[in-house]
Formats: C-alpha cells, sequence, structure tokens
C-alpha cells in the first residue's frame, strides 16, 4: 500500500510541475524548435495524468485544480506548435 501512495504521490507532484512549466510555456515560449518540442513532451503525459486525476479525485477544489492544469497543458502546447515570433 506505501508503494501506491508514493506512486501517486509522484504522480501528483509531476503534474503540478508540469502545470508551472506550462504556465511560463504560455507567458514566454522559448525560440528554439528543440526546447518547443522537449516542453511538449513533457506536457503531454501530464496532460494525460491531469485528466486522469480530474476524473479519480473527489473533492471538488482538486477537480478544479487538475481541470486546470490540464487547460493550461493544452494551451501551451497551443501555443509552442505555433510559429515562433522573432522580433
Amino acid at each position: 500500500m506505501a508503494d501506491l501512495a508514493i506512486i501517486v504521490s509522484i504522480m501528483l507532484g509531476y503534474t503540478l510541475l508540469a502545470g508551472a512549466l506550462a504556465i511560463f510555456a504560455i507567458r514566454r515560449p522559448p525560440n528554439g524548435l528543440f526546447a518547443r518540442m522537449l516542453i511538449v513532451a513533457l506536457l503531454l503525459p501530464a496532460l494525460y495524468l491531469s485528466f486522469r486525476l480530474l476524473i479519480v479525485v473527489s473533492p471538488l477544489f482538486m477537480k478544479i485544480v487538475f481541470g486546470a492544469i490540464g487547460v493550461s497543458c493544452v494551451l501551451a502546447i497551443r501555443n509552442l506548435m505555433r510559429k515562433p515570433n522573432l522580433n
């Protein structure tokens, strides 16, 4: 049972850190293609985990948190897929 708690804690931590990364990617996306694709590769599992945890958790506050993380991951991926603005 302790192993399950550790796995769930790692999932929660990864999802929260990826949500913070998504917010930074929305505000100021990197210009390099490799960095953009690396961030997308980090956000895709977090997107899956956030919507998976959204279904599993019961408190309303946590549903709002994981829904917001999922939406920020989607917006960050959409923002990263656009052509970079090199002004």
